[in-house]
């Protein structure tokens, strides 16, 4: 497992429970998806483990999408920065309307 965490080079590794199962949270930085390969073969071939990618960004990342913009076009009008947070983790970005009580949880935390 050293020498995958070695070769990968995440940024944050956690190891944890998933479904009953023993499990991991690595963050990484993809510069493209042909490293998708490169990160997940070594799990596949030495653990016969199931990889999973969720793509994320900072807020930064996040304003250079114009998601304004991108509403006007699409017919929702609104201000997205507002509706955008972050938690405590620059790897997690949550819409609010999704989850109405999240403004109380990241707005509060340490």
């Amino acid at each position: 497992m050293k020498q995958i965490l070695d070769a990968a080079k995440p940024e944050h590794a956690w190891f944890c429970e998933r479904d009953g199962k023993r499990g991991g949270i690595l963050i990484v930085n993809l510069d493209s998806p042909s490293d998708v390969p490169r990160l997940a073969e070594p799990w596949f071939l030495s653990f016969n483990a199931e990889v999973e990618f969720r793509v994320a960004m900072t807020a930064e990342d996040l304003a250079h999408a114009d998601l304004d913009a991108l509403g006007k076009k699409w017919g929702q009008a609104t201000d997205f920065s507002s509706d955008w947070c972050a938690s405590r983790s620059s790897f997690v970005r949550l819409p609010l309307q999704f989850f109405p009580e999240a403004h109380k949880w990241f707005r509060n935390a340490d």
